[in-house]
Order: structure tokens, then sequence, then C-alpha cells
């Protein structure tokens, strides 16, 4: 049976603090996209799906709901997107063409990923397939990890103490 206590660890390893920057640029980068094609369409906001590994674009949720003759029915969290050439009427068509040709050409291209991160720490993203606990971040000069899973051995285990307060004093990110 292992063991499920939670560990602290901090590193500055050169090769995990450049897998960490280049992820956060991605990351980023990726949310500048999901911005874009919000406020191009003048939607409330966008939604991203999260997995174990990776972000990507969910779609945009409006304020009030878009004509339906072109724009899906809002599904259970809101998100609209335009509707499949066959389910619209003929009469729209041209303009739902470039609907597609418009929102195709501002879809985000990146999905922000974490697995170069992870192999620079000894971890495997199917290591939390089905549970498990990881909480990484970067903080100064620092890069932290707290995990019940072995990690590599260039991370020092720290207090949970020193790992909160690194935590606490990492800026927020905007909502």
């Amino acid at each position: 049976m292992s063991d499920k206590t939670i560990k602290y660890y901090k590193t500055n390893n050169p090769a995990t603090l450049d897998a960490w920057k280049a992820y956060e640029a991605e990351d980023a980068e990726f949310i500048e996209q999901c911005e874009a094609i919000q406020q191009h369409f003048g939607a409330k906001q966008f939604l991203i799906i999260r997995s174990i590994l990776t972000k990507s674009f969910a779609g945009l949720v409006f304020a009030e709901s878009r004509d339906t003759g072109i724009w899906t029915k809002p599904d259970k969290y809101g998100i609209q997107k335009p509707r499949g050439i066959s389910t619209v009427k003929k009469d729209v068509r041209g303009f739902h063409a470039e609907l597609i040709d418009e929102y195709k050409s501002l879809l985000p291209t990146l999905m922000p990923n974490y697995d170069p991160v992870l192999k620079t720490i000894g971890l495997c993203w199917s290591e939390f397939v089905f549970g498990g606990n990881l909480k990484i971040f970067a903080e100064g000069d620092f890069f932290y990890c707290a995990t019940y899973r072995p990690v590599a051995d260039h991370l020092t285990e720290i207090l949970a103490s020193e790992f909160e307060a690194a935590e606490a004093a990492k800026p927020a990110k905007p909502e």
C-alpha cells in the first residue's frame, strides 16, 4: 500500500524553472487567444476545459442568448457555438458559412500542457488519472510542488508552512 501523505518540495533546478516559464508563457498566450474570440463576438465570457494535463477552449457564453437559427442553444454551462451547416435554414447559409469561417479563424490554437514540467520533476500525468493530489507553482527563484507521489532527486522536501508562505506570496491571477 502506498503512502498517501502529501509532501511538499521546492527546487531551483534550471530545467524545471525553464519548463514552468515555457508553460506560463504558453498559458498567457492561450488566454489572450480566448479573450480575442470573446471580444470579437461580444461574449460575456469564455469557458475553458481543464484535463489532467491540458487546457482547451470550450466555447463562448453570451449575456443574452444568440440567434439559435445560426448558433446552438446554450448548453448547461451556457456555451453557444455556430450550428452545423445541415441544421441551418437555406436562406441564411451564406451568412452562416461566413460566421463559421470567422469563428474557426479565431479559435485558440494553443493547448497549454503540464507534461514537460511534470517530466522535469519525475512525475507522469498518468499517476493522477484516478485521483491524487498535485499542486505546482513557481514563486521567486523556486518551483514548488505538493504531492504524495515520489519526485525527482533534485527537489528538496520542505515544511508545509514554507510551501504555504510561498503560495501566499505569489501574485493572484486575474479571473
